[in-house]
């Protein structure tokens, strides 16, 4: 077994699980555990099943009992009837950690596969990074060939705080299957949000960056197979509220702060820039002086009662509404030509 982290310290890591449904894929997810190279006696497993209403799932919960056991992982189960309300995957997540000591996480969802090295290179990363971190990871997809745009801009990103946070408010910077942080950071924030259909990754990540907190990434090899299938619960988010969680982030870590004498522009006048305005406050609505647009149907009219110009008209701070790898490159080469500097004049935002 592979130990590169302090003996000093207390390395504990639950594997946190949360489970509604899905028994065709749990059985690969708590084999991927045992797998691990990090030392097992270690390793803490903790399910919550969040009211699964096929009665198959229990059935591979309690069948994985004895080998968890035999291979010196504590197995802890929890979780709640099907004729009781779901707690959504956050809830599942809070009921899950409860029920363990550890005093590192490990967050799992039930359909995903773990590399064999995920554990012992994310618990070395966290010994590094320090108890403020949250620390994430790539991945590879089941399908293999599933959302390749989406899974490619994570493997872009690097694994500096200042690269992470610099990229998120256009989507969740690091994927929560891969996300690993220290019992503190749980605790810091008070818990994921609760609630079917809640957008817990973001709203823990932006609760975690209002308090100070620092991101990092395991760059490289991927730690996780992420599984894409029609029940993910992904699936289930409203658009609307995902870009309102995002730019009330965006107004309290870098409008209130970064930019707070400023005003700024948006630059994409169609529906994802008119969406954005309408998600802000009424004090950061008074703070966007124009939008731009390349358009030429749009500029010189008017969006929300403001000028659209055009991008010759731009001036910084600005945000991006216009969605990366769509345009064969055109809009992201007319964002470098302007040779403003993400995360000093600009966002992305979507």
């Amino acid at each position: 077994m592979v130990n590169d982290v302090p003996d000093s310290e207390d390395m504990s890591a639950a594997i946190i699980i949360p489970v509604r449904n899905g028994a065709d894929y749990l059985p690969a997810c708590l084999e991927s555990v045992l797998k691990q190279d990090y030392e097992l006696h270690r390793i803490t497993v903790s399910i919550y099943d969040d009211g699964s209403t096929d009665p198959e799932v229990q059935n591979v919960i309690k069948d994985f009992k004895q080998l968890m056991e035999a291979a010196g992982i504590e197995y802890c189960t929890n979780g709640h009837p099907s004729t009781v309300a779901p707690r959504g995957v956050g809830g599942a997540r809070n009921e899950a950690i409860q029920a363990c000591q550890s005093a590192y996480l490990i967050f799992l969802d039930a359909d995903d596969v773990m590399m064999t090295d995920r554990v012992s290179r994310q618990m070395k990363t966290l010994a590094e990074a320090g108890p403020n971190t949250i620390v994430g990871g790539n991945f590879d997809r089941i399908p293999a060939d599933a959302t390749p745009r989406y899974r490619d801009y994570h493997k872009r990103l690097g694994s500096s705080h200042l690269e992470l946070f610099n990229h998120s408010f256009r989507d969740a910077p690091i994927a929560m299957p891969t996300i690993a942080c220290s019992r503190d950071v749980w605790l810091n924030v008070n818990g994921f949000e609760e609630g079917v259909g809640v957008p817990e990754d973001l709203h823990f990540i932006y609760s975690h960056l209002r308090r100070g907190g620092e991101l990092a990434k395991e760059c490289g090899e991927p730690v996780i197979r992420y599984r894409y299938h029609p029940q993910m619960t992904s699936f289930g988010l409203d658009r609307r509220e995902l870009l309102q969680v995002r730019a009330r982030a965006f107004e309290d870590l870098v409008l209130d702060v970064q930019w707070k004498a400023s005003t700024f522009m948006i630059w994409g006048a169609g529906r994802d820039g008119r969406a954005f305005f309408r998600c802000l406050s009424q004090e950061g609505k008074q703070r966007v002086r124009a939008f731009v647009d390349v358009d030429l149907k749009k500029i010189g009219t008017r969006c929300h009662g403001l000028e659209v110009l055009p991008v010759s008209g731009l001036l910084a701070p600005f945000v991006t509404c216009v969605a990366l790898d769509r345009t064969n490159g055109a809009f992201e080469q007319n964002l470098e030509r302007t040779g403003f500097l993400l995360g000093t004049d600009f966002y992305y935002i979507s």
